[in-house]
């Protein structure tokens, strides 16, 4: 076999390779669609909140509010990715529950057959009680109008925990806007609690790693053959 017909079949492979990859449904996971998920701006000085988080949308009840928080080096919970987090607090009342959302709309056109998941770290705030409304304390992944979700429980006081949503679109679901949504809940007569959120930016999803790979070594082997 001549250098110009195995450089032929090498990439005919590569081709259909990536013609493989892409009729197979997808995972997208959609912290790499997120802006500004690990909430670093609005920037904030150690031991102080700045304003809501940029780039994100909020939607709350009475008396409760969010804002980017950096903590203290000797705070008990410090930031998972970057140095600081969201926090929300919620204060409710003695006859009034309150509770907050904060929300990134229209990241993705939804695809049947694909997969959409998000894992957002959740924090218990030291020394501050967590916000524990039963159905309240969710991390959201709408579909249009439907909502899919996982309830967040206390990770325990100065620890966080990892808690994922997830939802393959079905046939019927098709083109509609994927959105997210971190909701906390306080009910009525719990006073003053928090929630910290954040997400650590995701990697290169495997298959662009796998086609870079395929495509330099392509590359690789055809200078090869020429010389």
């Amino acid at each position: 076999m001549n250098w110009k017909r195995g450089s032929a079949v090498v990439v005919m492979a590569a081709v259909l390779l990536a013609l493989a990859g892409a009729s197979q449904a997808a995972v997208i996971d959609l912290a790499l669609l997120l802006k500004n998920g690990s909430f670093e701006d609005a920037e904030a000085l150690d031991g102080v909140t700045a304003g809501v988080p940029t780039d994100w949308t909020v939607f709350n009840s009475n008396s409760s509010s969010s804002a980017v928080y950096n903590p203290l080096p000797t705070e008990g919970l410090q930031a998972v990715y970057g140095s600081q987090y969201a926090r929300v607090t919620t204060n409710a009342t003695s006859t009034l529950s309150t509770w907050y959302k904060l929300q990134q709309a229209d990241l993705a056109t939804a695809v049947a057959g694909d997969t959409y998941t998000l894992t957002v770290s959740v924090g218990h705030i030291a020394g501050v009680a967590f916000s524990s409304w039963a159905g309240y304390n969710q991390v959201q992944l709408w579909v249009g109008g439907t909502k899919y979700y996982t309830d967040i429980t206390d990770p325990g006081n100065g620890l966080w925990k990892e808690v994922t949503v997830s939802h393959t679109v079905s046939e019927a679901e098709a083109g509609q806007a994927i959105m997210v949504q971190l909701m906390a809940g306080n009910y009525k007569g719990q006073g003053a609690r928090a929630v910290a959120f954040d997400i650590a930016p995701a990697p290169i999803p495997e298959p662009a790693t796998m086609g870079l790979l395929v495509l330099g070594g392509v590359a690789a082997l055809l200078r090869r053959r020429r010389n």
